[in-house]
């Protein structure tokens, strides 16, 4: 039994320094306060073991007391630490962390103190007795509240958390169990039986807290199984996911459950909460609370903590315990790859909003542009007005509604080409119509022609076309745009006020002409009338000779026999003044 007692010591010492070992490594991987109270937890009891495997049973002289005294001291301070580790995690409230502090204090100053330590199998003196009592309530009821503790907070953990964090639990409580032991009076007789009970319970006390602390990776993958299911069922949902709302409903309740969280959020890159799902729904306000007040930040208190993924199109938040991203590690990182799927998911979503987006723009466009054609053609309708656009390369005219109306054929029989428009142009304005395209073609200019057409009925139109010439970079003519109008009512108003405007001219000249028989006809014979009464023949037959010469000439003008054969205008018939009787002389009486 001796031989299995010190094979269990060494064992004991073993799992100690790799528990020292692996706790060290994995604060050095993550940090912070937890990783690094667990290094000290099992740093302390790796160093006692170690010196209890090399001190000597003879432990005579100052040293060795000193030395006892130190692992002593050393070993009240492990339960105090694994209560820090426990604490670390907000579960310990301010005046237990002062009363574990000062005890623990005390019992080490004490145990530095002790005048005399009994050996093995020696009476206990009555100030050690009380000081071992003392030491057991230190050391047992420390590790009581953290094993208490651990378990009650594994039952809402994932699955991999929960029996880690149950692991330790059994763990703390077997190592209070061996001290227990080991305080009895049968240990301190030195007894084998209790002594290979002590070295059992801390054996198994490592073997739970390894297991606890760094579960073989098997074990992990078959705790972890419930949470994988939970993945790929958040797989498959997000893969048929297209909206915001969908992917919201879909992704959140799946990660709550994968790192068994009280809630989780879904935000926009903006900082957005898209939506939020708790288990129970009173948690919901107070979810958004924390995501508006310390994200970002994090932060550990007795509600838990809020962790936070980020990715380009969004962000994953979980409401989780304190507990979980010590513990749950893995299970975090199934969270962070299902919160890339969700990225994807969103970044789909962010493109298919945009699709819709674009193709609602499009939509309105193509409404307003039709509108617009609708009211442009309503506008050229009312202005006779209608625009052409012909592709020189490919010869395709392109003419609005109006432009049909305009030339008086059928958009649905006419084929608009250049030669078929030339057809329907006046044949005596095909040529001008044809030189003043080609001069402009030529010339790179704009150009304007007022021409006819002839609509099938035969009804002649006026036509006021302009066009300018669209080059290309290669400085060639690729394309002529241009519009069209009927002026024909205003080429009959043109006409209508030229006719008029002859028929006034026409009267004006018959009033000067009328003014000129006045003058030189009418007034001639009143002249030679006058002579006639006054018995002056040679004046009377004066005056009517010039009085005939001029009717004559007056005559000769209306007839157009003038020898300059002049047409008749305005100031062609020049007024002349009829003789007085008092040009022929004096007046006889």
């Amino acid at each position: 039994m001796k031989r299995l007692t010190e094979l269990l010591e060494y064992l004991d010492v073993f799992g100690f320094v790799v528990l020292a070992i692996v706790s060290w490594r994995q604060w050095r991987r993550q940090g912070g306060r937890p990783a690094m109270w667990v290094t000290l937890t099992f740093g302390v009891l790796a160093a006692v073991t170690l010196v209890g495997l090399v001190t000597p049973e003879e432990r005579e002289g100052l040293f060795w007391g000193l030395v006892q005294r130190v692992t002593i001291a050393a070993l009240i301070l492990f339960p105090y630490f694994l209560f820090r580790f426990m604490a670390s995690f907000g579960a310990s409230s301010r005046v237990l962390d002062r009363l574990a502090m000062i005890g623990t204090g005390v019992v080490a100053v004490w145990a530095l103190l002790l005048p005399t330590l009994p050996a093995p199998g020696e009476p206990r003196s009555t100030g050690f007795t009380i000081f071992l009592l003392v030491f057991l309530v230190q050391w047992a009821g420390l590790l009581l509240i953290v094993s208490i503790n651990l378990w009650r907070a594994g039952r809402n953990q994932v699955t991999v958390a929960r029996r880690r964090m149950r692991l330790l639990s059994m763990g703390s409580l077997a190592m209070a169990a061996a001290l227990v032991v080991a305080a009895t009076p049968a240990g301190a007789s030195d007894s084998p039986g209790i002594s290979l009970a002590v070295q059992a319970f801390a054996l198994g006390s490592a073997a739970l807290f390894l297991l606890g602390f760094a579960p073989p990776a098997f074990l992990r993958n078959a705790w972890r199984r419930p949470e994988e299911e939970a993945m790929q069922a958040a797989v498959v949902h997000l893969m048929t996911a297209s909206s915001l709302d969908e992917i919201s409903h879909d992704i959140l309740p799946h990660s709550a459950r994968i790192v068994a969280a009280r809630g989780a959020a879904l935000l926009g890159d903006q900082g957005n909460i898209i939506g939020c799902y708790a288990q129970n729904p009173a948690d919901v306000a107070p979810l958004e609370d924390l995501i508006e007040h310390r994200l970002g930040g994090g932060g550990v208190g007795q509600k838990g903590e809020v962790v936070e993924r980020r990715f380009p199109f969004g962000s994953l938040v979980v409401w989780v315990s304190a507990y979980t991203p010590f513990f749950g590690r893995e299970e975090f990182e199934l969270f962070t790859t299902l919160g890339v799927l969700a990225n994807l998911s969103l970044e789909r979503s962010a493109v298919v909003d945009k699709e819709r987006r674009a193709r609602e723009a499009l939509e309105r466009s193509n409404a307003d542009l039709a509108q617009r054609e609708v009211q442009l053609a309503e506008a050229q309708e009312v202005a006779h007005l209608g625009s052409w656009e012909w592709d020189v390369d490919e010869n395709t005219v392109v003419w609005s509604d109006e432009l049909y109306r305009i030339f008086g054929v059928n958009r649905d029989e006419f084929e608009a080409t250049y030669e078929a428009f030339m057809e329907i142009v006046h044949p005596d304005d095909r040529e001008m119509v044809a030189e003043t395209v080609q001069q402009a073609v030529e010339d790179k200019v704009d150009y304007t022609v007022e021409h006819r057409v002839i609509h099938e009925g035969g009804d002649l139109r006026y036509i006021y076309a302009s066009g300018r010439v669209v080059t290309g970079s290669d400085d060639r003519v690729h394309r002529l745009v241009g519009v069209a109008q009927d002026v024909t009512e205003r080429v009959a108003h043109q006409k209508m006020a030229e006719d008029y405007g002859r028929r006034l001219r026409e009267a004006a000249l018959r009033q000067q002409q009328a003014l000129q028989i006045n003058d030189n006809v009418v007034q001639g014979l009143t002249v030679a009338k006058y002579a006639q009464e006054m018995d002056r023949p040679e004046q009377a037959a004066d005056a009517i000779d010039r009085t005939l010469e001029a009717a004559r000439r007056i005559i000769s003008d209306l007839l157009k026999e003038r020898t300059d054969e002049k047409p008749l205008g305005p100031g062609d018939l020049v007024r002349e003044h009829p003789g007085r009787v008092s040009d022929r002389g004096p007046t006889s009486s």
